[in-house]
């Protein structure tokens, strides 16, 4: 239903909360097999025609799945490395000579979206084996 929404309402403002409650109901999803289906959602919100609903997936949508992704350890797997990738690919874009129109435009709009992610990031690393026995480690000398 959310799906149609996004695809075919003309109402932006109708897609913005059609993504935030998306936003909201990824945080009760029980069945890690929709995920890619969500990822789909966010990638469609994030190049919806309106900034408005644009910006809903960015500061909503995009940090809830990121959290979702975390928990399935998949952070890293499928966010972060889409975004690298993406970034990586308008960068040799932008450093052709010819350069390809608009190339410059995708990098920041990637660079934003993986601005939201980094938190999720943060935890993953500061929750890790390693962090964690380092950070006994120094409170034990203390």
């Amino acid at each position: 239903m959310l799906d149609q929404l996004l695809a075919s309402e003309r109402v932006e403002v109708v897609r913005e909360t059609a993504v935030k409650s998306l936003a909201v109901l990824v945080m009760f999803v029980d069945d890690n097999r929709k995920f890619n289906q969500c990822w789909e959602l966010l990638q469609k919100a994030l190049n919806d025609r309106s900034q408005l609903v644009g910006a809903s997936a960015r500061t909503c949508l995009l940090p809830s799945l990121s959290a979702w992704a975390y928990q399935m350890d998949k952070l890293n797997e499928v966010v972060i490395s889409y975004y690298l990738n993406q970034i990586t690919v308008c960068t040799k874009q932008i450093s052709k000579l010819e350069g390809e129109s608009g190339a410059t435009e995708r990098c920041v709009h990637y660079l934003q979206n993986l601005f939201y992610v980094v938190p999720w990031q943060m935890v993953a690393i500061l929750l890790s084996p390693d962090v964690k026995s380092a950070a006994k480690k120094q409170t034990k000398f203390k």
